[in-house]
């Protein structure tokens, strides 16, 4: 009898030791609406983030990166953020950035100007990725738009007159026509993305005498006379300095 009721004891102990209310003396306070208010910040901050979106350029792993205010109707601003970003060599190879460069005008090899709201034109910045088919375009893109958000809220926190921007990546905006580097980049920026993503283009005499020199005028300029003019109006110090 004696034994029978030691043991009845030990269970019953047991028992009360694996049971929340008796674990917890008294329960933690609940919110009456929990993540309400945090949710809607997220969806807000998503909502009113800048657009990263990437356009392929014909060449395998590499894409021009745009970046957009959140109605997609004008260029992002992005301050300094360029500046510290290409000073951090180990930022540009993390998000496999080549460069950073102004989109070039339809029209001519200067600069595209556009016009905002207060009717002050300023340049378009975009950058280059070549991934070297280390990991897919949209991945880089993704780390990129989350660099540019850190760097905002770091180096550049005090840019910003109106709260400091977010950027995400919304996708790949090619479509159905694919145009070249050429087509967004000036010529000299595009001669620095070339000797970044093919080989032995380290000088103007080693590319001309590059049997493929042709095939990489045409990936590059979409047309093989047109790259040509520019390579012959470089300078040969100027080609191995960009």
């Amino acid at each position: 009898m004696t034994k029978t009721s030691a043991k009845n004891n030990g269970s019953s102990k047991s028992s009360a030791a694996s049971s929340p209310a008796a674990s917890s003396p008294s329960s933690p306070r609940m919110k009456a609406n929990p993540y309400n208010r945090k949710q809607g910040s997220v969806i807000k901050s998503i909502k009113n983030s800048n657009g990263i979106v990437t356009k392929g350029v014909g060449i395998p792993d590499v894409a021009v990166v745009f970046h957009k205010k959140a109605n997609n109707t004008y260029p992002a601003y992005l301050g300094n953020i360029p500046s510290y970003f290409e000073a951090d060599e180990s930022k540009m190879n993390s998000c496999n950035v080549v460069i950073f460069c102004q989109q070039r005008d339809a029209d001519a090899d200067e600069p595209l100007q556009v016009m905002n709201k207060s009717g002050n034109s300023y340049p378009v910045d975009i950058a280059v990725i070549a991934t070297g088919g280390q990991c897919e375009v949209s991945k880089a893109a993704s780390k990129y738009a989350a660099t540019l958000t850190e760097i905002a809220r770091t180096d550049c926190r005090l840019d910003w007159k109106y709260g400091t921007p977010m950027f995400m990546y919304k996708g790949d905006t090619t479509g159905n026509t694919v145009y070249p580097l050429g087509s967004y980049l000036l010529s000299y920026d595009c001669v620095t993305v070339m000797k970044c993503i093919f080989e032995d283009i380290t000088t103007k005499e080693l590319f001309l005498q590059k049997e493929d020199k042709d095939a990489i005028l045409l990936s590059v300029f979409g047309d093989v006379e047109t790259g040509n003019s520019v390579i012959e109006g470089i300078p040969d110090d100027v080609f191995e300095s960009l």
